[in-house]
């Protein structure tokens, strides 16, 4: 019988690992499909994640090089992909590598970056049944990076996109969409023109006509547009600590702060004072406390409830206080990709979409598929365990079944999962654990080759974690 490796030894290779000592968010689901192809720069299948309520019941959301897909939240135990409400991308295959989503008054907007591509509106009253697509056409947009819907004023600004017009292939750093009637959207502006010089808008935040842009290496630019007809400039910030690709951002719900990523090896996220639009300054730097912080990468965000969620690319999902906005907290994080090597590619957490009102919160990663936990407020959280003289393994190396043994497991259903030495989740088993019981017996597939492989029992409030060999 072999002792687990301690938890810190095996750190880079432990799914669900911890780069600090802080708490765990509690996993719940996993999807990845093996079926679906990865793009042919990065063989990524996933990206963009996102979530709606509807008639009471929470969805997730996920984009693929295949198409978009959903997922019914309400009960866990039950969670698969909904068949018959899957949407084929009007272009699909290796080449999609970005997809975009937003919803608004009971539709989901969707884009995508890459291939002959088009705006795609799926209206959702029939989930979890079905869903239908009322709008599928590149007249209006043919690639788009990124989509925003102000709902104050049923506006849609699609950011760095194309489209075709008069067999011309026409690029736009934003163009504005009016939702009035949902199905059948117009244009409202198109920029830069002759009034308004904007460079090329890579993503955005918009609330009550005031939009925050993030301009790549152009930096970041604020624009009103409570007329859409007529934008103007308010001010813009291409100067500052730590700058890079402007990537991505999200305002305070209360407080004038913007929260900034620069889609850049090593660059802190950036707390920005927007009180006065013209003196924006950093004034603050947060970042995932890695072990490896020069090659942490931080993409996509979105803020709920005094909370801020960060998706990074090797450094999984990061949850931040921001209670205090100008001085946020790292509280709590769960890693999707636990790299080993590090390299130029992207891989790893796409985006990250907290639920409202609930206590679910899903994530996407590029290469494993839908995440989901039990982390809104952050009151389910996992306590991970020192392993040392702890827990134990019987056989190392495994045979057909591997035991668990430890003083005391949590009572009740548990998840254990079996992952090899590239992340990929290989098998994954419910286990129903009773109060005292100091042995868990697993039975592993015969499909199961040779090698080293990454495990972890999830239980309600303790994350086990170990190396095992077969």
């Amino acid at each position: 019988m072999k002792q687990i490796l301690t938890f810190s030894s095996f750190l880079l290779l432990t799914i669900g690992s911890l780069k600090a000592q802080i708490n765990e968010l509690a996993f719940i689901y996993n999807w990845d499909d093996p079926d679906i192809v990865g793009s042919s720069f990065y063989e990524n299948k996933y990206n963009e994640v996102w979530g709606v309520v509807e008639d009471g019941s929470e969805y997730a959301i996920i984009g693929s090089t295949d198409g978009t897909h959903f997922f019914n939240m309400d009960d866990i135990s039950e969670t698969e992909e909904l068949q018959g409400a899957f949407v084929e991308g009007k272009a699909t295959g290796g080449a999609i590598i970005h997809r975009d989503f937003h919803d608004y008054n009971g539709y989901l907007y969707a884009v995508a970056d890459e291939g002959p591509s088009s705006l795609q509106i799926i209206k959702m009253a029939d989930l979890p049944n079905s869903t239908e697509v009322v709008y599928d056409s590149d007249a209006l947009l043919r690639t788009t990076h990124n989509i925003f819907i102000d709902t104050s004023s049923a506006l849609l600004y699609a950011m760095g996109g194309r489209v075709i017009q008069g067999g011309n292939t026409i690029q736009f750093a934003l163009r504005i969409l009016s939702l009035d009637d949902p199905e059948n959207p117009t244009v409202v502006n198109t920029l830069p023109n002759q009034d308004l010089n904007l460079p090329y808008v890579h993503d955005g935040y918009i609330e009550n006509g005031i939009a925050y842009f993030n301009c790549g290496y152009d930096g970041f630019y604020i624009v009103d547009c409570t007329d859409p007809e007529n934008p103007t400039f308010l001010g813009s910030m291409t100067d500052y600590p730590d700058s890079g690709y402007n990537h991505s951002g999200w305002l305070h719900e209360t407080e004038p702060v913007y929260y900034l990523a620069d889609e850049n090896h090593g660059l802190r996220i950036k707390v920005v004072d927007v009180s006065d639009f013209s003196d924006i300054e950093v004034v603050n730097f947060i970042d995932a406390e890695t072990d490896n912080p020069g090659e942490s990468i931080p993409h996509n965000m979105i803020v709920m409830d005094n909370y801020l969620y960060v998706s990074y690319y090797f450094d999984g999902v990061q949850v931040y206080d921001i209670s205090d906005a100008f001085n946020p907290v790292r509280v709590a994080a769960y890693d999707t990709y636990p790299i080993v090597d590090f390299s130029d590619d992207y891989n790893g957490n796409w985006g990250v979409y907290p639920f409202p009102g609930s206590k679910r919160l899903v994530a996407s990663d590029m290469r494993n598929g839908l995440f989901a936990f039990e982390a809104y407020n952050l009151s389910n959280t996992k306590e991970t365990i020192d392993l040392v003289n702890t827990l134990k393994v019987s056989p190392n190396p495994i045979v057909d079944r591997v035991k668990l043994l430890h003083e005391a497991f949590d009572d009740g259903p548990s998840t254990f999962n079996l992952y090899d030495v590239n992340a990929k989740l290989i098998y994954s088993s419910s286990i129903d654990v009773f109060s005292g019981q100091a042995e868990i017996e697993i039975t592993l597939p015969d499909a199961i080759n040779q090698g080293v492989y990454i495990f972890e029992l999830l239980q309600k409030t303790k994350t086990f974690s170990g190396k095992v060999v077969k």
